[in-house]
């Protein structure tokens, strides 16, 4: 089982580190894009060229990402299972998988520990029993750190998109009447402002997303909360939902982790203790 936690947190911690290559390289293309309407000329085509440039590389990093953790969902939602039942669902379709890991990460890097931080998967239920009631209270927990991981999340972006709107207001009011406006630079320019709301909106839209899902997993917390003996039906139910959120969702960053665990700890060890 250990096995399975290493190789998805691997997964999980390289899909972060391409994600932050793409944000750098989106960073540097909403600054091209800003600073593009003041200029004219040869520069005006050198940075139209590395914009796009940097667009399609992106795109390209955006693909390899879903990927990736696509492949890390499926091994964390096996362990899940696994741990809840006591066996695989499927040894055909985990050997399947494994075979792919191989694709992003080399399997012999480093040493197995039993101690890694996983993306979503840590858990403190350290009893004997297996089944049904395992496998609510393993999706009960991560329910809980998800909405809590979502909604800082959710905030941080929150404030990030409003501190850009802010400087690109400002920045369009105060140096405007510089501008040289010139017809022939009009059509690049008009591209150039298409990228930079097509950047935008997927913030604004991966920001939304979060705040739906905060709520979502508050909602599936809240019903475990009350109900502990959940029906076969409406136990897969709420492991479908919380599957399709944890694939749609963007992972949150490492440093809201850090900075937030123990406050989490502290907070699910509380109510576990209530629960008793």
């Amino acid at each position: 089982m250990n096995e399975l936690s290493h190789y998805y947190t691997k997964l999980f911690k390289l899909a972060k580190r391409y994600d932050k290559n793409r944000k750098r390289l989106l960073y540097l293309t909403l600054f091209l894009l800003s600073i593009s309407i003041y200029l004219s000329g040869y520069i005006l085509y050198a940075f139209s060229c590395i914009a796009l440039i940097c667009q399609i590389v992106s795109w390209l990093y955006k693909t390899k990402i879903e990927d990736i953790n696509s492949l890390a969902h499926d091994l964390h939602n096996i362990h899940i299972i696994a741990k809840a039942y006591g066996n695989v669902p499927s040894k055909f379709e985990l050997s399947h998988l494994l075979s792919k890991v191989s694709l992003w990460i080399d399997p012999k890097d480093d040493e197995i520990t039993d101690n890694e931080n996983v993306d979503g998967a840590i858990f403190s239920s350290d009893d004997d029993e297996f089944g049904n009631k395992k496998l609510i209270k393993l999706v009960h927990e991560n329910c809980y750190w998800n909405h809590y991981m979502y909604k800082y999340t959710y905030k941080r972006n929150v404030t990030i998109l409003s501190i850009s709107l802010f400087f690109i207001s400002m920045a369009f009011l105060l140096f405007f009447p510089f501008v040289k406006i010139s017809p022939n630079y009009d059509f690049i320019r008009l591209i150039f402002t298409f990228l930079s709301f097509a950047i935008m909106y997927e913030f604004l839209e991966s920001t939304l997303l979060l705040k739906k899902a905060s709520d979502s997993m508050l909602e599936m917390d809240n019903d475990l909360s009350r109900n502990n003996v959940l029906n076969e039906h409406i136990l897969l139910n709420t492991f479908s939902r919380y599957v399709h959120l944890k694939r749609i969702v963007p992972s949150p960053p490492d440093n809201l982790h850090v900075k937030y665990q123990d406050i989490l700890n502290k907070g699910w060890s509380e109510r576990a203790m209530k629960n008793l």
